[in-house]
């Protein structure tokens, strides 16, 4: 299954799996492509981890038309993370 949002420029990182996300954090939505480890396998694993911030990236903040490449969210922040799609990379 593909992501949707489409063909952005942000960067990419071996050894993941990506999936389309969105996260609401501090009254802001982010919507974009998080990140997860093949090591770690889920996404809540990622959410469990020791790490401080979830990185996206191809991220629409608050609806905005224009996609920020990269943005690190902390993770004390976060409110909620739904997943709307997934599936690129290796998994």
């Amino acid at each position: 299954m593909d992501d949707d949002l489409g063909g952005g420029q942000g960067p990419t990182y071996p050894n993941t799996w990506r999936c389309s996300v969105r996260i609401e954090a501090e009254g802001r939505i982010y919507v974009g492509r998080l990140h997860v480890p093949e090591k770690q396998g889920r996404v809540s694993d990622l959410l469990a981890d020791t790490r401080p911030f979830l990185n996206l990236t191809d991220v629409s903040v608050d609806g905005a038309g224009e996609l920020e490449p990269f943005v690190a969210v902390a993770k004390r922040c976060v409110r909620t993370v739904r997943i709307l799609g997934e599936g690129i990379g290796t998994r």
